[in-house]
Protein backbone atom coordinates (compact mmCIF):
# COMPACT_ATOMS: atom_id res chain seq x y z
CA UNK A 1 0.00 0.00 0.00
CA UNK A 2 1.60 3.71 -0.73
CA UNK A 3 1.72 6.20 1.82
CA UNK A 4 2.80 9.78 1.99
CA UNK A 5 6.19 10.75 0.90
CA UNK A 6 6.31 7.90 -1.77
CA UNK A 7 7.14 5.14 0.88
CA UNK A 8 5.13 1.64 0.85
CA UNK A 9 4.97 -1.86 2.18
CA UNK A 10 4.26 -5.34 0.33
CA UNK A 11 3.84 -8.63 1.90
CA UNK A 12 4.60 -10.92 -0.96
CA UNK A 13 2.29 -14.43 -1.00
CA UNK A 14 4.61 -16.89 -2.13
CA UNK A 15 8.19 -16.25 0.21
CA UNK A 16 6.04 -13.96 2.54
CA UNK A 17 8.91 -11.30 2.72
CA UNK A 18 8.48 -7.80 3.54
CA UNK A 19 9.30 -5.46 0.78
CA UNK A 20 9.92 -2.00 1.40
CA UNK A 21 9.17 0.12 -2.06
CA UNK A 22 10.35 4.38 -2.99
CA UNK A 23 9.59 6.77 -4.65
CA UNK A 24 11.40 9.85 -4.24
CA UNK A 25 8.91 13.49 -3.93
CA UNK A 26 11.16 16.06 -5.36
CA UNK A 27 8.21 18.64 -4.22
CA UNK A 28 7.59 17.32 -0.98
CA UNK A 29 11.00 16.55 0.75
CA UNK A 30 10.41 14.27 4.23
CA UNK A 31 13.35 13.15 6.43
CA UNK A 32 13.07 9.72 7.73
CA UNK A 33 13.44 8.16 10.81
CA UNK A 34 13.70 4.69 12.30
CA UNK A 35 10.88 5.55 14.35
CA UNK A 36 8.47 7.23 11.68
CA UNK A 37 9.32 4.13 9.44
CA UNK A 38 8.12 1.97 12.42
CA UNK A 39 5.16 3.93 12.89
CA UNK A 40 4.16 3.67 9.42
CA UNK A 41 4.57 -0.49 9.74
CA UNK A 42 2.19 -0.12 12.50
CA UNK A 43 -0.17 2.03 10.68
CA UNK A 44 -0.17 -0.75 8.19
CA UNK A 45 -0.10 -3.71 10.62
CA UNK A 46 3.42 -4.97 9.54
CA UNK A 47 4.91 -3.85 12.79
CA UNK A 48 3.80 -7.92 14.12
CA UNK A 49 6.27 -9.16 11.31
CA UNK A 50 9.68 -9.92 11.84
CA UNK A 51 11.83 -6.93 11.07
CA UNK A 52 15.60 -6.74 10.58
CA UNK A 53 16.93 -4.06 12.14
CA UNK A 54 19.81 -4.04 10.16
CA UNK A 55 17.67 -3.68 7.28
CA UNK A 56 15.08 -1.03 8.91
CA UNK A 57 18.30 0.97 9.42
CA UNK A 58 19.63 0.56 5.57
CA UNK A 59 15.88 1.76 4.36
CA UNK A 60 15.89 4.65 6.64
CA UNK A 61 19.63 5.66 5.43
CA UNK A 62 18.50 4.87 1.29
CA UNK A 63 15.14 6.71 1.73
CA UNK A 64 16.80 9.91 2.48
CA UNK A 65 19.64 10.09 0.19
CA UNK A 66 18.08 8.23 -3.07
CA UNK A 67 16.98 9.75 -6.20
CA UNK A 68 15.84 7.17 -7.64
CA UNK A 69 12.73 4.35 -6.68
CA UNK A 70 13.93 1.27 -4.87
CA UNK A 71 13.17 -1.72 -3.37
CA UNK A 72 14.47 -3.20 -0.35
CA UNK A 73 13.48 -6.82 1.95
CA UNK A 74 12.95 -5.52 5.68
CA UNK A 75 10.83 -8.34 6.84
CA UNK A 76 9.13 -11.64 6.84
CA UNK A 77 6.40 -13.20 8.43
CA UNK A 78 7.90 -16.06 10.54
CA UNK A 79 6.47 -19.46 12.24
CA UNK A 80 7.23 -20.62 15.55
CA UNK A 81 9.81 -23.27 16.10
CA UNK A 82 10.86 -25.76 18.29
CA UNK A 83 14.19 -27.81 18.42
CA UNK A 84 15.11 -30.47 20.68
CA UNK A 85 18.57 -30.91 21.38
CA UNK A 86 19.80 -34.18 23.32
CA UNK A 87 23.19 -33.95 25.17
CA UNK A 88 25.95 -36.23 24.48
CA UNK A 89 25.53 -38.27 27.44
CA UNK A 90 21.71 -38.52 27.16
CA UNK A 91 20.92 -36.86 30.76
CA UNK A 92 19.59 -33.47 29.67
CA UNK A 93 17.10 -32.28 26.91
CA UNK A 94 16.85 -28.84 25.60
CA UNK A 95 14.36 -27.03 24.00
CA UNK A 96 15.21 -23.96 21.73
CA UNK A 97 12.10 -21.68 20.89
CA UNK A 98 11.81 -19.19 18.13
CA UNK A 99 8.77 -17.46 18.58
CA UNK A 100 6.30 -16.60 15.83
CA UNK A 101 6.70 -13.11 14.17
CA UNK A 102 2.75 -13.25 12.12
CA UNK A 103 2.76 -16.92 11.59
CA UNK A 104 1.79 -20.03 13.69
CA UNK A 105 2.61 -20.34 17.05
CA UNK A 106 4.15 -23.44 18.57
CA UNK A 107 1.32 -24.72 21.48
CA UNK A 108 1.91 -27.25 24.04
CA UNK A 109 0.83 -30.09 22.41
CA UNK A 110 3.43 -29.04 19.65
CA UNK A 111 5.83 -29.38 22.06
CA UNK A 112 4.68 -32.93 23.70
CA UNK A 113 4.52 -34.19 19.81
CA UNK A 114 8.12 -33.53 19.53
CA UNK A 115 9.20 -35.07 22.45
CA UNK A 116 7.57 -37.80 21.80
CA UNK A 117 8.93 -38.26 18.04
CA UNK A 118 12.72 -37.75 20.46
CA UNK A 119 12.06 -40.58 22.66
CA UNK A 120 12.05 -38.44 25.35
CA UNK A 121 10.08 -39.76 28.42
CA UNK A 122 11.96 -39.17 31.61
CA UNK A 123 12.92 -35.77 33.78
CA UNK A 124 9.78 -34.23 32.16
CA UNK A 125 9.52 -30.11 33.55
CA UNK A 126 5.74 -29.25 34.43
CA UNK A 127 3.42 -28.19 31.43
CA UNK A 128 3.60 -24.63 32.90
CA UNK A 129 7.38 -24.27 32.75
CA UNK A 130 6.53 -24.91 28.93
CA UNK A 131 3.98 -22.64 28.73
CA UNK A 132 5.89 -19.69 30.33
CA UNK A 133 8.41 -20.28 27.80
CA UNK A 134 5.96 -20.00 25.18
CA UNK A 135 4.41 -17.15 25.57
CA UNK A 136 7.37 -15.25 25.72
CA UNK A 137 8.53 -13.21 22.08
CA UNK A 138 12.02 -13.70 22.00
CA UNK A 139 14.16 -16.44 21.25
CA UNK A 140 14.69 -18.87 24.31
CA UNK A 141 16.48 -22.03 25.79
CA UNK A 142 14.85 -24.48 27.81
CA UNK A 143 15.65 -27.79 29.46
CA UNK A 144 12.88 -29.18 29.06
CA UNK A 145 14.16 -32.68 30.79
CA UNK A 146 16.85 -33.83 33.06
CA UNK A 147 17.78 -37.78 33.55
CA UNK A 148 18.43 -39.11 36.94
CA UNK A 149 22.45 -39.51 37.44
CA UNK A 150 23.84 -42.43 39.11
CA UNK A 151 25.15 -42.86 42.41
CA UNK A 152 28.21 -45.13 43.18
CA UNK A 153 28.34 -46.71 46.00
CA UNK A 154 30.74 -47.00 48.82
CA UNK A 155 33.29 -49.98 49.75
CA UNK A 156 33.86 -51.26 53.41
CA UNK A 157 35.79 -48.86 55.25
CA UNK A 158 37.80 -50.21 58.16
CA UNK A 159 38.71 -47.77 61.16
CA UNK A 160 41.19 -48.58 63.28
CA UNK A 161 40.41 -48.07 67.40
CA UNK A 162 43.58 -48.50 68.46
CA UNK A 163 45.17 -45.80 70.72
CA UNK A 164 47.88 -43.74 69.71
CA UNK A 165 51.40 -44.53 70.50
CA UNK A 166 52.65 -41.96 73.44
CA UNK A 167 56.32 -40.48 72.94
CA UNK A 168 57.63 -39.25 76.29
CA UNK A 169 60.69 -36.56 75.28
CA UNK A 170 64.12 -36.92 76.46
CA UNK A 171 64.67 -35.41 79.91
CA UNK A 172 67.35 -32.92 80.66
CA UNK A 173 69.05 -34.79 83.67
CA UNK A 174 71.76 -37.49 82.79
CA UNK A 175 69.73 -40.22 83.81
CA UNK A 176 66.50 -41.12 83.48
CA UNK A 177 63.87 -43.43 85.39
CA UNK A 178 60.64 -44.35 83.58
CA UNK A 179 58.93 -47.52 84.60
CA UNK A 180 55.78 -47.34 83.58
CA UNK A 181 54.82 -48.85 79.77
CA UNK A 182 53.59 -46.06 78.35
CA UNK A 183 55.90 -46.06 75.67
CA UNK A 184 54.01 -49.13 74.19
CA UNK A 185 50.45 -49.41 73.05
CA UNK A 186 48.63 -52.06 74.17
CA UNK A 187 45.05 -53.17 74.79
CA UNK A 188 43.03 -55.39 77.08
CA UNK A 189 41.09 -58.28 76.55
CA UNK A 190 37.62 -57.39 74.82
CA UNK A 191 38.86 -53.85 74.36
CA UNK A 192 37.33 -52.85 70.94
CA UNK A 193 40.46 -52.77 68.15
CA UNK A 194 38.60 -52.23 64.80
CA UNK A 195 35.42 -51.01 63.55
CA UNK A 196 33.88 -52.11 60.38
CA UNK A 197 31.70 -49.52 57.74
CA UNK A 198 29.75 -51.58 55.75
CA UNK A 199 29.25 -51.28 51.94
CA UNK A 200 26.77 -48.96 50.72
CA UNK A 201 24.67 -49.91 47.50
CA UNK A 202 25.07 -47.32 44.46
CA UNK A 203 22.02 -45.92 43.19
CA UNK A 204 21.27 -46.48 39.73
CA UNK A 205 20.60 -43.80 37.67
CA UNK A 206 18.02 -42.96 34.44
CA UNK A 207 18.48 -40.84 31.18
CA UNK A 208 15.91 -38.81 29.44
CA UNK A 209 14.98 -41.67 27.55
CA UNK A 210 14.11 -43.83 30.05
CA UNK A 211 17.30 -45.87 29.78
CA UNK A 212 18.86 -47.21 33.15
CA UNK A 213 22.32 -46.12 33.91
CA UNK A 214 23.98 -48.89 36.52
CA UNK A 215 26.23 -47.91 39.06
CA UNK A 216 29.04 -49.27 40.98
CA UNK A 217 28.05 -50.70 44.22
CA UNK A 218 30.33 -50.55 47.14
CA UNK A 219 32.10 -53.79 47.50
CA UNK A 220 31.47 -55.51 50.85
CA UNK A 221 34.84 -56.54 51.98
CA UNK A 222 34.48 -58.64 55.53
CA UNK A 223 37.27 -58.62 58.50
CA UNK A 224 40.57 -60.26 57.72
CA UNK A 225 40.50 -64.24 57.97
CA UNK A 226 43.77 -63.60 60.10
CA UNK A 227 42.17 -62.98 63.15
CA UNK A 228 45.12 -63.80 65.54
CA UNK A 229 44.46 -62.17 69.12
CA UNK A 230 40.92 -60.79 68.36
CA UNK A 231 37.47 -61.77 67.89
CA UNK A 232 34.42 -60.47 66.47
CA UNK A 233 32.37 -58.77 69.50
CA UNK A 234 28.98 -60.90 70.27
CA UNK A 235 26.85 -57.46 70.00
CA UNK A 236 27.79 -56.36 66.84
CA UNK A 237 29.20 -58.27 63.87
CA UNK A 238 31.17 -55.11 62.76
CA UNK A 239 33.31 -54.53 65.72
CA UNK A 240 36.77 -56.50 66.01
CA UNK A 241 37.53 -56.84 69.77
CA UNK A 242 40.92 -58.17 71.32
CA UNK A 243 40.93 -61.92 72.89
CA UNK A 244 43.71 -61.17 74.87
CA UNK A 245 46.42 -58.53 76.72
CA UNK A 246 48.98 -57.64 73.68
CA UNK A 247 49.62 -55.51 71.19
CA UNK A 248 47.85 -54.37 68.64
CA UNK A 249 49.26 -54.14 64.97
CA UNK A 250 46.97 -53.56 61.85
CA UNK A 251 46.71 -56.12 59.09
CA UNK A 252 44.92 -55.39 55.38
CA UNK A 253 40.79 -55.09 56.58
CA UNK A 254 41.53 -56.21 60.47
CA UNK A 255 44.06 -56.30 63.55
CA UNK A 256 45.69 -58.92 65.23
CA UNK A 257 47.35 -58.79 68.85
CA UNK A 258 50.40 -60.22 69.45
CA UNK A 259 50.64 -61.36 73.21
CA UNK A 260 53.62 -59.22 75.07
CA UNK A 261 56.39 -61.08 76.65
CA UNK A 262 57.45 -59.60 80.10
CA UNK A 263 60.66 -61.10 81.75
CA UNK A 264 62.13 -59.74 84.79
CA UNK A 265 65.84 -60.29 83.75
CA UNK A 266 67.39 -61.83 80.46
CA UNK A 267 70.58 -64.43 81.63
CA UNK A 268 71.62 -67.55 81.40
CA UNK A 269 67.88 -69.21 83.05
CA UNK A 270 65.34 -67.10 80.50
CA UNK A 271 68.25 -67.93 78.14
CA UNK A 272 67.60 -66.23 74.64
CA UNK A 273 64.61 -64.48 73.93
CA UNK A 274 63.21 -65.24 70.25
CA UNK A 275 59.38 -63.69 70.42
CA UNK A 276 57.00 -63.12 68.07
CA UNK A 277 54.89 -59.92 69.37
CA UNK A 278 56.50 -57.17 71.63
CA UNK A 279 58.79 -57.97 74.61
CA UNK A 280 59.33 -55.75 77.74
CA UNK A 281 62.68 -56.70 80.06
CA UNK A 282 62.21 -55.26 83.33
CA UNK A 283 65.74 -55.69 84.11
CA UNK A 284 68.85 -56.47 82.61
CA UNK A 285 69.96 -58.31 79.58
CA UNK A 286 73.31 -59.96 80.69
CA UNK A 287 76.65 -61.03 78.93
CA UNK A 288 76.38 -62.72 75.56
CA UNK A 289 72.74 -62.72 75.74
CA UNK A 290 70.36 -62.17 72.78
CA UNK A 291 66.55 -60.87 72.44
CA UNK A 292 65.02 -60.40 68.93
CA UNK A 293 61.02 -59.41 69.33
CA UNK A 294 58.48 -58.91 65.89
CA UNK A 295 57.29 -55.74 67.41
CA UNK A 296 58.54 -53.30 70.33
CA UNK A 297 61.35 -54.04 72.66
CA UNK A 298 61.79 -52.55 75.94
CA UNK A 299 64.69 -52.83 78.65
CA UNK A 300 64.44 -51.09 81.36
CA UNK A 301 67.67 -51.83 82.74
CA UNK A 302 71.26 -51.70 81.55
CA UNK A 303 72.31 -54.17 78.58
CA UNK A 304 75.73 -55.53 78.62
CA UNK A 305 78.06 -57.46 75.79
CA UNK A 306 73.89 -57.94 74.13
CA UNK A 307 72.37 -58.51 70.87
CA UNK A 308 69.01 -56.53 70.98
CA UNK A 309 67.05 -56.58 67.86
CA UNK A 310 63.54 -55.65 66.88
CA UNK A 311 60.73 -55.31 64.11
CA UNK A 312 59.34 -52.08 65.36
CA UNK A 313 60.78 -49.33 68.29
CA UNK A 314 63.64 -50.26 70.55
CA UNK A 315 63.84 -48.44 73.71
CA UNK A 316 66.32 -49.00 76.44
CA UNK A 317 66.40 -47.06 79.88
CA UNK A 318 69.35 -48.20 81.05
CA UNK A 319 73.33 -48.01 80.26
CA UNK A 320 74.58 -50.12 77.14
CA UNK A 321 78.22 -51.79 77.10
CA UNK A 322 79.80 -53.26 74.42
CA UNK A 323 76.45 -54.52 72.36
CA UNK A 324 74.87 -54.42 68.75
CA UNK A 325 71.36 -53.20 68.75
CA UNK A 326 69.46 -52.82 65.30
CA UNK A 327 65.52 -51.49 65.34
CA UNK A 328 63.43 -50.99 62.10
CA UNK A 329 61.55 -48.28 63.99
CA UNK A 330 62.86 -45.60 65.94
CA UNK A 331 65.36 -46.05 69.00
CA UNK A 332 65.43 -44.35 71.65
CA UNK A 333 68.54 -44.61 74.62
CA UNK A 334 68.14 -42.93 77.66
CA UNK A 335 71.40 -44.12 79.36
CA UNK A 336 74.10 -43.95 76.76
CA UNK A 337 76.23 -46.06 75.17
CA UNK A 338 79.90 -47.44 75.44
CA UNK A 339 81.39 -49.58 72.62
CA UNK A 340 78.78 -50.31 70.66
CA UNK A 341 76.59 -50.45 67.62
CA UNK A 342 73.29 -49.05 67.14
CA UNK A 343 71.51 -49.35 63.59
CA UNK A 344 67.93 -48.15 62.79
CA UNK A 345 66.19 -47.67 59.70
CA UNK A 346 64.64 -45.09 61.49
CA UNK A 347 65.65 -42.24 63.53
CA UNK A 348 67.66 -42.43 66.93
CA UNK A 349 68.28 -40.76 69.71
CA UNK A 350 70.58 -41.44 72.76
CA UNK A 351 71.94 -39.21 75.86
CA UNK A 352 75.84 -39.40 74.89
CA UNK A 353 77.75 -42.07 72.80
CA UNK A 354 81.98 -43.11 73.63
CA UNK A 355 83.33 -45.16 71.24
CA UNK A 356 80.61 -46.14 69.37
CA UNK A 357 78.53 -46.66 65.95
CA UNK A 358 75.28 -45.19 64.99
CA UNK A 359 73.98 -45.66 61.85
CA UNK A 360 70.33 -44.20 61.29
CA UNK A 361 68.12 -44.69 58.07
CA UNK A 362 67.03 -40.60 58.90
CA UNK A 363 68.29 -38.20 61.93
CA UNK A 364 70.50 -39.12 65.08
CA UNK A 365 69.94 -36.80 68.21
CA UNK A 366 72.47 -37.14 70.86
CA UNK A 367 71.31 -35.09 73.67
CA UNK A 368 74.86 -34.24 75.49
CA UNK A 369 77.98 -35.33 73.41
CA UNK A 370 79.82 -37.93 71.16
CA UNK A 371 83.52 -39.27 72.04
CA UNK A 372 84.87 -40.76 69.43
CA UNK A 373 82.07 -42.36 68.04
CA UNK A 374 81.19 -42.65 64.04
CA UNK A 375 77.73 -41.06 63.22
CA UNK A 376 76.11 -41.66 60.13
CA UNK A 377 72.54 -40.16 59.20
CA UNK A 378 70.76 -40.42 56.27
CA UNK A 379 69.27 -36.98 57.04
CA UNK A 380 70.63 -34.87 59.90
CA UNK A 381 72.89 -35.40 62.84
CA UNK A 382 72.25 -33.06 66.10
CA UNK A 383 74.50 -32.90 68.88
CA UNK A 384 73.91 -31.19 72.15
CA UNK A 385 70.41 -29.93 72.19
CA UNK A 386 70.86 -31.24 76.22
CA UNK A 387 73.27 -32.22 79.20
CA UNK A 388 76.02 -30.16 79.64
CA UNK A 389 79.32 -31.37 77.43
CA UNK A 390 77.09 -30.61 73.81
CA UNK A 391 80.21 -31.35 71.59
CA UNK A 392 81.04 -33.66 69.21
CA UNK A 393 84.93 -34.73 70.24
CA UNK A 394 86.76 -37.09 67.91
CA UNK A 395 85.87 -39.36 65.36
CA UNK A 396 83.32 -39.00 62.29
CA UNK A 397 79.96 -37.30 61.94
CA UNK A 398 78.54 -37.86 58.55
CA UNK A 399 74.80 -36.73 57.56
CA UNK A 400 73.53 -36.02 53.86
CA UNK A 401 72.13 -32.64 55.06
CA UNK A 402 73.01 -31.50 58.62
CA UNK A 403 75.54 -31.58 61.09
CA UNK A 404 74.81 -29.27 63.96
CA UNK A 405 76.70 -29.49 67.59
CA UNK A 406 77.20 -26.89 70.16
CA UNK A 407 80.93 -27.26 70.04
CA UNK A 408 82.86 -29.08 67.44
CA UNK A 409 86.61 -30.74 68.86
CA UNK A 410 88.23 -30.13 72.14
CA UNK A 411 90.88 -27.75 73.04
CA UNK A 412 93.97 -30.26 72.90
CA UNK A 413 93.30 -30.59 68.95
CA UNK A 414 91.56 -34.15 68.91
CA UNK A 415 90.98 -35.05 64.93
CA UNK A 416 87.15 -34.53 64.18
CA UNK A 417 85.75 -34.91 61.13
CA UNK A 418 82.94 -33.76 59.85
CA UNK A 419 81.13 -34.44 56.58
CA UNK A 420 77.79 -33.44 55.04
CA UNK A 421 76.57 -33.20 51.26
CA UNK A 422 76.39 -36.66 50.26
CA UNK A 423 75.55 -40.04 51.42
CA UNK A 424 77.19 -43.32 51.13
CA UNK A 425 74.27 -45.54 50.92
CA UNK A 426 72.44 -43.48 48.17
CA UNK A 427 75.87 -43.71 46.26
CA UNK A 428 75.82 -47.47 46.14
CA UNK A 429 72.94 -47.71 45.67
CA UNK A 430 72.91 -45.33 42.57
CA UNK A 431 76.00 -47.39 41.52
CA UNK A 432 73.94 -50.51 42.40
CA UNK A 433 71.05 -49.66 39.88
CA UNK A 434 73.28 -48.27 37.33
CA UNK A 435 75.43 -51.31 37.10
CA UNK A 436 72.03 -53.38 36.69
CA UNK A 437 70.80 -51.05 33.98
CA UNK A 438 73.99 -51.86 32.12
CA UNK A 439 73.77 -55.42 32.55
CA UNK A 440 70.01 -55.70 31.48
CA UNK A 441 70.88 -53.37 28.57
CA UNK A 442 73.34 -56.06 27.75
CA UNK A 443 71.22 -58.71 28.26
CA UNK A 444 68.78 -57.32 25.55
CA UNK A 445 70.94 -56.83 22.92
CA UNK A 446 71.99 -60.13 22.97
CA UNK A 447 68.20 -61.53 22.88
CA UNK A 448 67.62 -59.05 20.06
CA UNK A 449 69.93 -60.93 18.10
CA UNK A 450 68.50 -64.07 19.31
CA UNK A 451 65.71 -63.15 18.30
CA UNK A 452 66.28 -62.24 14.33
CA UNK A 453 68.52 -65.40 14.23
CA UNK A 454 65.40 -66.94 15.25
CA UNK A 455 63.14 -65.49 12.96
CA UNK A 456 65.42 -66.00 10.03
CA UNK A 457 65.55 -69.62 10.54
CA UNK A 458 62.08 -69.71 10.56
CA UNK A 459 61.66 -68.33 7.11
CA UNK A 460 64.05 -71.23 5.93
CA UNK A 461 62.91 -74.37 7.36
CA UNK A 462 60.45 -76.26 6.52
CA UNK A 463 60.54 -79.13 9.36
CA UNK A 464 57.79 -79.34 11.40
CA UNK A 465 59.54 -80.32 14.51
CA UNK A 466 62.28 -77.35 13.90
CA UNK A 467 59.41 -74.95 13.24
CA UNK A 468 57.59 -75.56 16.61
CA UNK A 469 61.06 -76.00 18.97
CA UNK A 470 61.73 -72.53 17.10
CA UNK A 471 58.59 -71.34 17.62
CA UNK A 472 58.72 -72.56 21.55
CA UNK A 473 62.21 -70.89 22.30
CA UNK A 474 61.24 -67.41 20.40
CA UNK A 475 58.05 -67.23 23.03
CA UNK A 476 60.46 -67.92 25.53
CA UNK A 477 63.30 -65.50 24.75
CA UNK A 478 60.35 -62.66 24.10
CA UNK A 479 58.98 -63.08 27.68
CA UNK A 480 62.53 -63.04 29.43
CA UNK A 481 63.03 -59.68 26.51
CA UNK A 482 59.68 -57.90 28.53
CA UNK A 483 61.02 -59.06 31.57
CA UNK A 484 63.92 -57.10 31.93
CA UNK A 485 62.31 -53.94 30.24
CA UNK A 486 59.82 -54.31 33.33
CA UNK A 487 63.09 -54.02 35.47
CA UNK A 488 65.10 -51.53 33.88
CA UNK A 489 61.25 -49.30 34.16
CA UNK A 490 61.59 -50.58 37.78
CA UNK A 491 65.66 -49.23 37.95
CA UNK A 492 64.71 -45.95 36.40
CA UNK A 493 62.31 -45.20 38.92
CA UNK A 494 64.42 -45.84 41.54
CA UNK A 495 66.90 -43.83 40.00
CA UNK A 496 64.62 -40.62 39.57
CA UNK A 497 63.73 -40.81 43.33
CA UNK A 498 66.95 -41.31 44.64
CA UNK A 499 68.69 -38.35 42.05
CA UNK A 500 65.83 -36.53 43.40
CA UNK A 501 66.80 -36.55 47.39
CA UNK A 502 71.01 -36.10 46.46
CA UNK A 503 69.15 -32.46 44.62
CA UNK A 504 68.66 -31.18 47.90
CA UNK A 505 72.35 -31.71 48.93
CA UNK A 506 73.31 -28.30 47.43
CA UNK A 507 71.53 -27.22 51.06
CA UNK A 508 73.99 -29.29 53.23
CA UNK A 509 75.53 -27.10 56.06
CA UNK A 510 77.48 -27.48 59.06
CA UNK A 511 76.20 -25.59 62.15
CA UNK A 512 78.73 -24.50 65.54
CA UNK A 513 76.73 -23.18 68.03
CA UNK A 514 79.57 -22.18 69.88
CA UNK A 515 83.15 -22.76 68.57
CA UNK A 516 84.87 -24.84 66.55
CA UNK A 517 88.07 -25.85 68.13
CA UNK A 518 91.40 -26.37 66.38
CA UNK A 519 91.71 -29.99 64.56
CA UNK A 520 88.23 -30.50 63.07
CA UNK A 521 87.82 -31.22 59.59
CA UNK A 522 84.85 -29.99 57.99
CA UNK A 523 84.00 -31.43 54.60
CA UNK A 524 80.99 -30.59 52.22
CA UNK A 525 80.59 -32.47 49.10
CA UNK A 526 84.16 -32.33 47.76
CA UNK A 527 85.14 -29.11 49.51
CA UNK A 528 87.36 -29.64 52.49
CA UNK A 529 88.42 -27.16 55.80
CA UNK A 530 90.71 -27.85 58.19
CA UNK A 531 90.79 -25.69 61.34
CA UNK A 532 93.79 -23.97 62.35
CA UNK A 533 92.62 -21.81 64.76
CA UNK A 534 89.71 -21.77 66.62
CA UNK A 535 86.58 -20.73 65.32
CA UNK A 536 83.26 -19.11 67.40
CA UNK A 537 79.81 -19.51 66.27
CA UNK A 538 79.40 -20.52 62.61
CA UNK A 539 77.87 -21.80 59.65
CA UNK A 540 79.73 -23.85 57.03
CA UNK A 541 78.47 -24.06 53.52
CA UNK A 542 79.98 -25.02 50.35
CA UNK A 543 79.90 -22.29 47.46
CA UNK A 544 81.21 -22.98 44.08
CA UNK A 545 83.54 -25.89 45.25
CA UNK A 546 84.91 -24.23 48.20
CA UNK A 547 83.78 -23.79 51.62
CA UNK A 548 82.07 -20.90 52.91
CA UNK A 549 82.41 -19.58 56.63
CA UNK A 550 79.91 -17.28 58.13
CA UNK A 551 79.49 -16.37 61.49
CA UNK A 552 76.00 -17.17 62.61
CA UNK A 553 75.09 -14.08 64.23
CA UNK A 554 76.10 -11.87 61.89
CA UNK A 555 73.91 -14.06 59.07
CA UNK A 556 70.94 -13.71 61.59
CA UNK A 557 71.81 -9.68 61.67
CA UNK A 558 72.19 -9.27 57.50
CA UNK A 559 75.95 -9.25 57.01
CA UNK A 560 76.84 -12.51 56.00
CA UNK A 561 80.43 -10.70 54.81
CA UNK A 562 81.59 -10.11 58.42
CA UNK A 563 84.11 -12.80 59.34
CA UNK A 564 84.09 -14.58 55.99
CA UNK A 565 86.57 -16.89 55.21
CA UNK A 566 87.09 -19.32 51.90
Amino acid sequence: MSIENGLSFVLTDESRKLEAQFVPNKMNKFEFTVASVKQSLSEENFLHLFISENSLFQLVRSCNTANEPFKIEIGELREASGEIVVSKDEMSATLIYSPAFGGKTLTLADVHQCLQEAGITYGLISDQEIEDVLNKDQISELIIAKGLPPVAGTDAQFESLIPQRIKEPCAEQDTVDFRDLGEIVTVEEGQMVMRRIPAKRGQEGCNVFGHLIDCYHGLDTPFSSNKKGVNIALDDNDYLCSAIVGTPVLVPHGVIVLPILTLKCVDLKSGNVNFPGGVVVQGDVENEMSVYALNDLVIEGNVENANLECGGCLTVFGSIQNSRLKADGDVNLYGGINASRVISHSSIEVMFSEYSDIEAGIDITVCDYALNSALFAGNKITIGQKGKRKSLVGGVAWAMLEVKAAVFGIASEVKTYVRVGSNPHIQKKLDELNNSLLANDKEQNRIKKLLEHISAKKAKTTDLHELTELTNLNEKLELTFHKFISENEFYNKELTTLYANLALIKYAKVIAEQRVNIGSEIQISQAILKTDKPLGRSVFRENRGEIEVVNKLSALLGNSALDKKR
